[in-house]
Order: C-alpha cells, then sequence, then structure tokens
C-alpha cells in the first residue's frame, strides 16, 4: 500500500499533479515514490512493443515485462487526514513477488558484468576497497542472493568489509547534512529499518513488513497548498464523502 499525504502541485506543474492524482485515483498501475524521479507508470510500460536487444538486459527487459501481468491495483482513492488535508492512496496486489525479487537481484548481476566487461568496475565502484569489489564480483559470479523476503521482514544482504561499511554511512551522513533532499530520502528508507547488522564481511538490513516499511516525509519548511485539492473538487473528481487516513489504514490491514 501506498499512501500520498497531503497531495498537492507546483503552479507550474498543477496540471501534472491533477492528471496523476486522477489516473492513480482511477486505478491506473502507475505510482511515485519520495518524488518524480521513481515515478512509474506500469500501464505505459506494459503497452511497450519495441524489439527488445539480443543481450542480457533485453532478455530481462523481456521477462520484467512479461511479469507486470501479475501486477493488480486492488483499491485506490482519496481520503481526508486529521488536518482536512487531501490524500491518496493505492493498493496493489503482486502475484509472483519472489520472481520480482530474483529480477532485482539479477539486475545488479548484470550491472556488475557490465562494469566489469567494459573495463570500468574499479572506477564505477571506486567507493568500495579492493576487498568489497572483490566480493562484489565473486556475489555476481556465482549470483548469490542479496534480497529476500522471510518470514515478515524485507532483508538486504550485501558483501562488504567493516571499514567499507562505515564509509559509506559516513558519505550517506555527509550527503544528508549537505542536502535535504538527501536527507529526506535517506531518513525515508530508515525510517522504519528494524535491524543492521555489520559482521562476516556482510552488511544485513531488515524491515518488518508489518506496519509501514517505509516514511518520505515533507520538508521541514513544507506549507500545504490547497489548490490542487480545490481544482479536483471543482472538476468534480473527489467524491461527495471520503474514508479518513485512519479507516483507509485499517481497511488494508483488514486484507
Amino acid at each position: 500500500m501506498i499512501v500520498y499525504d497531503g497531495i498537492q502541485s507546483n503552479q507550474a506543474e498543477a496540471q501534472v499533479g491533477r492528471n496523476f492524482a486522477v489516473r492513480v485515483s482511477g486505478g491506473r498501475r502507475e505510482f511515485m515514490i519520495f518524488d518524480w524521479p521513481m515515478h512509474f507508470d506500469l500501464d505505459k510500460l506494459a503497452g511497450t512493443d519495441e524489439e527488445q536487444e539480443a543481450d542480457p538486459w533485453g532478455a530481462w527487459l523481456r521477462e520484467m515485462l512479461g511479469e507486470l501481468a501479475g501486477v493488480k491495483v486492488s483499491d485506490s482513492g482519496y481520503f481526508r487526514d486529521g488536518v482536512g488535508q487531501l490524500g491518496l492512496h493505492q493498493s496493489l496486489h503482486i502475484a509472483h513477488a519472489a520472481r520480482w525479487i530474483s529480477l532485482f537481484e539479477r539486475a545488479l548481476f548484470l550491472g556488475i558484468e557490465e562494469s566489469q566487461a567494459r573495463g570500468n568496475f574499479e572506477k564505477d565502484f571506486g567507493h568500495f576497497d579492493a576487498r568489497t569489489r572483490e566480493l562484489w564480483l565473486a556475489m555476481a559470479k556465482e549470483k548469490r542472493g542479496w534480497l529476500s523476503m522471510e518470514d515478515g521482514e524485507l532483508i538486504v544482504d550485501l558483501p562488504a568489509t567493516g571499514s567499507c561499511a562505515i564509509q559509506a554511512m559516513r558519505e550517506l551522513m555527509k550527503a544528508s547534512a549537505e542536502d535535504e533532499e538527501s536527507m529526506r530520502f535517506t531518513s525515508g528508507l530508515l525510517s522504519h529499518l528494524t535491524e543492521m547488522r555489520i559482521a562476516d564481511e556482510h552488511v544485513v538490513l531488515r524491515w518488518k513488513l508489518e506496519g509501514p516499511t517505509f516514511t518520505f516525509a515533507a520538508p521541514k519548511d513544507h506549507v500545504y497548498d490547497a489548490s490542487l485539492a480545490e481544482s479536483l473538487r471543482e472538476s468534480k473528481s473527489l467524491p461527495e464523502t471520503m474514508l479518513s487516513r485512519e479507516e483507509v489504514i485499517r481497511s488494508f490491514s483488514k486484507r
């Protein structure tokens, strides 16, 4: 389930925001995580009829497009939160989730193999130390799984030396201190992290899948602009009565 709290758009993109809200509330397989760079239109992707390249990435893309048939929107619509702001919600049912996990894993393997084949691996992964690069090459060669869902948890298990893991954390903290967007994205990813373990040349991250998994908060100086909500109301896109945010969450939890 994806919950969009306090939906709005700036004046220059008012029509874009309104169209997105109308499509999502109407059940289109389209969603956005955090911001527009992570906007995905599955219905548009499913309509892709271009012939794919006869290479590993082409085969990966053909398989990914085939799996789109198993992604359905089970519920979507608007809600009002406790302070009267308009929100949007959508629930997606993903058949064969294990196949999507395999696709994500293979995408990383393909990226590593492609980088190595071009002779760019050390440069592309220059933020890793030599031992960690060696471990990642071995992971790609052995096709060792790094992403899983087990016993109600989402688990990421990637190889890394302890010193490389600490350096990565330093870089994340530095980027977050210098750029608010980086800070908000990193904070969102880690908002409901339940465990982090660095040992035996592995970094393991776990998120429990009951309740929120990621929460991307609005900027600290955010002021809600109700013009998008007003535009949707004037165009009669909003229902006469709406559920509260709590009722939407409760309904989803019962499924």
